[in-house]
């Protein structure tokens, strides 16, 4: 049931934030900037959902209690070494949201979904046919 919920959950944030995304192109053609304002807001974002996490709080009857919805989020630190073995990856996921934007700001919302829909079908369908073919 949790795995039912958690695809809802991301349908309904993933279909928010492009109509979000859409609605900005309008506003201001800058795929390139919106994204990196959202991956800078994602960082700072996190880093406050950690700091809540682990910092306590006084609630109504003097007991000092931590924020439940935040607990689950480790604090934000920064391992220059990690930084560097992801780097790549990094940069490619930044790429990828980069020009998945400027699709979106050079299209319709409908023809950007039916497009998003078939790119990730075909490539489960290529990944699953190779995997298979290597197997047997």
């Amino acid at each position: 049931m949790h795995a039912f919920f958690a695809v809802i959950f991301y349908t309904v944030v993933s279909l928010g934030v492009t109509l979000f995304n859409k609605g900005l192109f309008n506003l201001l053609n800058a795929p390139a900037f919106i994204t990196w304002f959202q991956m800078v807001a994602t960082v700072f974002t996190s880093a406050l959902c950690g700091f809540l996490g682990q910092r306590y709080f006084r609630s109504q009857d003097f007991l000092q209690v931590r924020v439940p919805a935040f607990s689950m989020v480790p604090p934000f630190q920064f391992k220059p070494a990690v930084a560097v073995k992801v780097a790549p990856l990094s940069l490619f996921f930044m790429l990828m949201i980069t020009f998945t934007n400027m699709t979106l700001s050079a299209s319709d919302f409908g023809f950007y979904q039916v497009v998003r829909h078939f790119k990730f079908s075909h490539f489960r369908l290529f990944v699953l046919s190779s995997f298979r073919s290597m197997l047997f």
